[in-house]
């Protein structure tokens, strides 16, 4: 009985190794992430119709492109519902923006999604919220 035991393990771990060497993408976003990919800020201010929000990172090496995402709703709450704003290439400016056009009146809550080059690992800002009249 205990060698069908550990012939059966000796063949689950032979397996398992296979199919880690044949799918070798599977990487974690700490071992991906570069250096310095982190958000410096993120406001807005009103202009005009719409509600315009900036950010900054210490450093945009190895960003792809921004997502800025809003919702109406609590965004701490893992079910609230967020809407992609808008999706804004990385062009290695200090200050990135977005205007969003279709505000409502209320709290509005922003987030930016900072999406690495490659790995396609994601970096999330801090919440920012606005009070729209």
């Amino acid at each position: 009985m205990k060698t069908i035991m550990l012939f059966f393990t000796l063949c689950c771990s032979l397996h398992v190794l296979a199919v880690e060497k044949k799918h070798p993408q599977h990487t974690t976003l700490s071992e991906s992430k570069p250096v310095n990919v982190v958000f410096s800020f993120v406001r807005g201010h009103k202009l005009g119709k719409g509600h315009s929000v900036q950010w900054s990172m210490i450093s945009n090496a190895g960003i792809d492109h921004f997502i800025l995402e809003s919702t109406y709703e609590d965004p701490y709450d893992m079910y609230s519902n967020w809407n992609t704003v808008g999706i804004i290439i990385n062009t290695n400016t200090n200050i990135n923006k977005y205007t969003d056009q279709s505000v409502m009146p209320g709290n509005i809550n922003y987030r930016v999604i900072a999406v690495l080059s490659g790995s396609g690992g994601v970096v999330v800002s801090e919440i920012y919220t606005a009070l729209i009249r």
